[in-house]
C-alpha cells in the first residue's frame, strides 16, 4: 500500500523537543502539505493486566487538534470505510513513538462551526488483532511446523505495519545453535510449533492475538518500541546469568542479525534523565508468595490427521444429486433429493500402492479421481460429507488406491481411537455375508529399514472394535475390515469404531482409505464418510484424566500467599498436544524435553551445565518475582526518553523492556514499567507505575524447592 504526506502537526514540546506528527492517506493523490495547531497529544499503553507478568502493550494516541474556518480538515476527514486508509506516525527529537492508524469511528467534534477542537484517535494496530484469524506473512493459512518467529511475524503482519522484530531471550534448547555459532542464533527461530497449536477447532483458527497470547504469555513481553516489535523475556529483565544479546528479524521474521546489547539501566531520580514531579508519588510493596505453580495445560491437536473434516479443497463441479443409498426406501434410486458438489482432497497423499513395497509405499499416479462431496438438501443446508474415490477395474497383482493421511508422530503406550464408514456402487453381497477392506493403518519406525507396525481388527477371522499392532518385515500390511452380515446392503454405509492397544513404540502414523480394485461387482466407484480419529495419551500411568503438568516453587517462609501461572508452550514429550515446543533440525523434529538453559557468554555458553525443562525456566522467573515483598512506585515523572547509565549521551524511548534504577533511594533498586503508562507529549511528561525486579545478586537467581506433578481433573 502506498501513502501520501497529506498533514502535519509540528510542534516543540516544554522541553524545546521537536515534535513531528505525520497523517498520511492511503492511495492519496498529491497535494501540498498542510501543518495543523496541535492543542495536545499523548499515548496510553495499556496491556491485559497491570503487573511485570502482563505479555502485551497496546499503544494509543489521542491527538486534539485546532481547527478553524480556513482549516482544511473537520473530524468527517478522517471517517472513512477502512483503518488502514489514514496512517499517522509521531517522532520525537526524530525517535519513532508512534506508528498506526487513526480509528475512523473514535473521532470527535463539537457540534457547532468553527473554530473548535477535534479529537482524532489512533491505535498501532495490536488491539485489532482480535478480529483477524492467524495466517503467516503471505496471508495464507499455517501448515506443518513452523519456528515461533514465523508464527509471530505472520501475526503482526496483520495490524498492517510493516515493522522489524526483535527479540531479547537468554533461553536455548541444548540443541540448538548458540552465540557462538552466530549472535543470528536465539529460540525463536529454533523452537517450532505445530499450525494445530493454533487451531481452536479441525477448521478454524485462533485470532492472531490469542496465538501471540499462546506464545508470549507468562514467558515474554510484546510491545512497540523505537520503530519495532520488541519482545522480551519476562525474567530477564530481572536476571540474566552473563551477557544478554538481542536479536533483530525483518518484518517476515527472516535476515536475522543479533548484538550483544551493552546498555545497562536507566536511571530515575531527581537529577537525572526521568524525574519525578507534582509530587504525587507513591510507594508500596507487592505481596510475597510462599508457593510459585506455573500450569501447563493438556490440548490435543483437533486437526489430526490434517484436513480430517475434509473442510478444505478446490471446488471442481457441482449437479443434481440422485438418492443412491435410498434414504426414503422406495426402491428408487434414481430421483433427485437436492445438489452435490465436488472438491480436490487437500493434504492428502492418494495414489496407487503396491502393497509389497513395504513400509515405503510409495504412492504411484492415482487410476480415477479422487473427491470430497459435499451434499445439499433443496434448502441449501448441507446433509452429508464424503470421500467419493474412483476405482480401477483392474490392478496389478495386490494393489489398491489409497488416500493417505500426512504423517501424525505417535508415542509408545499411547491409545487411538479410528472411526470410518464405507459404502460401495453396488450391492456385492447377494443377500449373505460379506467381507471388505476399509483402510490401511501403519506405523514407520525412526530407524527405517523393512520393520514396522500394522493394525488390524480382525481378530481369529472376525473383524469387531479391538486393534491389534503386528508387527511386519517387508510383508503387506495387515487391515481394518467390516464383515457384512446376511442381508446387509454394501451400497448402505457400515462403520467400524476401533481402539487401539497401545501403541508398542515412538513412530509416525499413517492412515490410508483403501479402494478395492472392482472386479465387475462392487462398482466403480467407493464412499468414506464420517471418518474421526481420537488420540489418547499415556500419561503419568493413565489416559485422560490428566488436565495439565505443573512446576512448583516453594520456600520456607511463613508468607500466606500462593500464585497461579498459566502458559501455553512447554517442552513435552507428547507431540500431539498444543504448545508442544519441537527442535527441528534436517533429519527429525524432536520434542525438547528437559535439556533448556539460559546462556552465558559465548565463551561459556552454559557454565553451570544446566538442563531444565522449559516450563521449569518460566516457573523459576515467576518464582523469582515474587518470593519477597517487590517495591512499587507510582505517579508523575518529568522525562519521556532515557538514557543508559553506561551511556548518557544516547538518548532513547522508554520502554518496557528496560530496567530504571532509582538512584536517589537508600539502596538503589531496579524497577519496569507496568501498564497503565500515559505519556504527555506536549509537556514532556509521564504518569507511570514502576515495580521492583532487583535489589542485588540475591534477585534472580533464587530456585526454592522445585517439584514437577501433574493435574488430574
Amino acid at each position: 500500500m502506498a501513502y501520501t504526506l497529506y498533514y502535519t502537526a509540528n510542534f516543540n514540546d516544554e522541553a524545546n523537543r521537536l515534535v513531528e506528527v505525520s497523517i498520511f492517506r492511503k492511495d492519496g493523490a498529491p497535494i501540498d502539505v498542510v501543518n495543523i495547531d496541535t492543542v495536545d497529544l499523548s499515548f496510553t499503553d495499556n496491556g491485559e493486566t497491570q503487573d511485570k507478568y502482563n505479555w502485551i502493550i497496546m499503544r494509543q494516541l489521542e491527538l486534539i487538534l485546532s481547527v478553524d474556518t480556513d482549516t482544511p480538515i473537520t473530524w468527517e476527514t478522517f471517517v472513512a470505510d477502512d483503518y488502514t486508509d489514514w496512517k499517522i506516525t509521531v517522532l520525537i527529537d526524530s525517535m519513532p513513538f508512534f506508528e498506526g492508524w487513526i480509528m475512523p469511528d473514535e473521532g470527535s467534534a463539537p457540534f457547532l462551526d468553527p473554530p473548535y477542537d477535534i479529537t482524532i484517535k489512533a491505535t498501532n494496530g495490536l488491539a485489532l488483532l482480535r478480529e483477524k484469524d492467524l495466517v503467516d506473512v503471505n496471508g495464507i493459512k499455517f501448515n506443518d511446523d513452523n519456528s515461533l518467529i514465523s508464527y509471530i511475524a505472520g501475526a503482526l503482519k496483520q495490524t498492517g505495519l510493516e515493522l522489524p522484530i526483535r527479540t531479547r531471550c537468554s533461553y536455548l534448547f541444548a540443541s540448538m545453535l548458540n552465540k557462538g555459532n552466530g549472535l543470528e542464533y536465539d529460540m525463536f527461530s529454533q523452537a517450532f510449533l505445530n499450525y494445530g497449536t493454533f487451531l481452536s477447532d479441525a477448521t478454524t483458527f485462533n485470532s492472531c492475538f490469542d496465538s501471540l497470547k499462546r506464545i508470549l504469555n507468562g514467558f515474554c513481553v510484546l510491545e512497540y518500541w523505537n520503530g519495532m516489535w520488541q519482545i522480551t523475556c519476562l525474567a530477564d529483565r530481572q536476571y540474566v546469568p552473563g551477557d544478554w544479546f538481542y536479536v533483530d528479524y525483518d518484518a517476515n521474521g527472516e535476515n536475522s542479525t543479533g548484538a550483544q546489547e551493552l546498555e545497562n539501566y536507566a536511571q530515575v531520580g531527581k537529577s537525572v534523565d526521568i524525574y519525578p514531579i507534582n509530587e504525587n508519588q507513591e510507594i508500596s510493596s507487592q505481596f510475597a508468595a510462599n508457593e510459585v505453580k506455573t500450569v501447563f495445560k493438556f490440548e490435543i491437536n483437533p486437526e489430526l490427521p490434517k484436513n480430517n473434516k475434509f473442510d478444505r479443497g478446490d471446488f471442481v463441479s457441482e449437479g443434481p444429486q440422485p438418492d443412491e443409498e435410498d434414504n426414503d426406501g422406495d426402491g428408487n434410486t434414481s430421483e433427485i433429493i437436492g445438489t452435490y458438489k465436488l472438491y480436490d482432497v487437500a493434504d492428502w497423499d492418494i495414489g496407487q500402492v503396491d502393497l509389497f513395497d513395504a513400509p515405503a509405499f510409495i504412492l504411484s499416479a492415482p487410476e480415477g479421481n479422487t473427491y470430497i462431496r459435499r451434499i445439499y438438501n433443496p434448502y441449501g443446508i448441507e446433509t452429508k460429507r464424503e470421500i467419493l474415490m474412483e476405482t480401477p477395474t483392474s490392478s496389478g497383482t495386490g494393489d489398491e488406491k489409497w488416500m493417505r493421511s500426512k504423517p501424525i508422530p505417535v508415542r509408545l503406550g499411547d491409545i487411538l481411537r479410528i472411526r470410518l464408514g464405507k459404502r460401495y456402487d453396488t450391492d456385492f453381497t447377494g443377500g449373505g455375508s460379506s467381507f471388505t477392506i476399509v483402510a490401511r493403518a501403519y506405523i514407520i519406525l525412526p530407524g527405517g529399514g523393512t520393520t514396522y507396525y500394522s493394525l488390524t481388527n480382525v481378530v481369529d477371522g472376525v473383524s469387531g472394535g479391538k486393534g491389534v499392532w503386528i508387527l511386519e518385515a517387508g510383508t503387506p500390511p495387515n487391515f481394518l475390515a467390516i464383515d457384512y452380515v446376511e442381508d446387509q446392503n454394501s451400497t448402505k454405509y457400515a462403520t467400524i469404531d476401533v481402539e487401539t492397544l497401545p501403541i508398542p513404540v515412538n513412530g509416525t502414523f499413517y492412515i490410508a482409505f483403501a479402494g478395492r480394485p472392482d472386479p465387475g461387482t462392487v462398482g466403480a466407484r467407493q464412499f468414506f464418510t464420517d471418518f474421526n480419529l481420537e488420540y489418547l495419551p499415556f500419561i503419568s500411568n493413565g489416559y485422560l484424566q490428566v488436565q495439565a503438568s505443573t512446576w512448583t516453587r516453594t520456600q520456607a517462609k511463613t508468607f500466606p500467599d500462593k500464585i497461579e501461572h498459566n502458559v501455553q508452550i512447554s517442552d513435552t514429550v507428547k507431540p500431539v498436544l498444543k504448545g508442544s515446543l519441537l527442535f527441528v533440525n534436517d533429519l527429525v523434529n524432536v520434542e525438547t524435553d528437559g535439556n533448556w538453559y539460559r546462556f552465558h557468554s559465548i565463551a561459556t555458553p552454559n557454565p553451570t551445565d544446566e538442563h531444565r525443562q522449559f516450563t521449569e525456566l518460566l516457573n523459576i522467573g515467576q518464582f523469582n518475582d515474587a518470593y519477597r515483598r517487590m517495591y512499587k512506585i507510582s505517579g508523575d515523572f518529568d522525562g519521556v526518553t532515557y538514557a543508559p547509565d553506561n551511556d548518557q549521551l544516547s538518548k532513547k524511548p522508554i520502554g518496557f523492556h528496560k530496567t530504571y534504577r532509582f538512584v536517589d533511594m537508600t539502596s538503589p533498586r531496579d524497577f519496569v514499567l507496568v501498564p497503565p503508562l500515559k505519556i504527555n507529549v506536549g509537556r514532556g511528561w509521564i504518569e507511570a507505575n514502576f515495580q521492583e525486579v532487583s535489589a542485588g545478586d540475591s534477585d534472580g537467581t533464587q530456585t526454592g524447592t522445585g517439584t514437577f506433578n501433574y493435574k488430574f481433573q
